[in-house]
């Protein structure tokens, strides 16, 4: 680190940690040192899944599904909705977590034509 404004620099060392972290800790610059993290992530991770936040200053994972779809819980816990299939959308519920669904129709009124990728509407013909 270099401080000072004269001709002649003047160099600080910064200083690292004298001995191992706490496990699962990383280091981290402060803008001076090498601090350790106070947040432990994991030795591995898995593949195809998704690092968060799974409690104070611990990072979990959450396991993904074959075309699923992210969403959260009441409280914020978040989760991957299992694989959709053809015309589900995401329906949210009231103070619990999103659920998969499909639309309906109605007898004689609306007819559902659920596709992949596309929910088609029509009246009866």
């Amino acid at each position: 680190l270099r401080s000072g404004a004269s001709s002649a620099p003047s160099w600080s060392t910064a200083t690292y940690p004298a001995t191992a972290t706490g496990t699962g800790t990383i280091l981290r610059a402060d803008g001076t040192n090498w601090t350790a993290t106070t947040a432990t992530y994991p030795t591995t991770t898995t593949i195809n899944r998704i690092l968060y936040s799974s409690a104070a200053d611990v990072i979990g994972e959450i396991t993904t599904a074959n075309s699923g779809v992210l969403v959260t819980s009441s409280s914020g816990v978040p989760s991957i909705l299992g694989s959709m299939t053809n015309g589900q959308i995401v329906i949210g519920s009231t103070g619990a977590t999103p659920v998969l669904s499909t639309l309906t129709g109605t007898t004689d009124q609306i007819t559902v034509t659920n596709a992949a990728g596309s929910i088609t509407l029509s009246t009866p013909q």
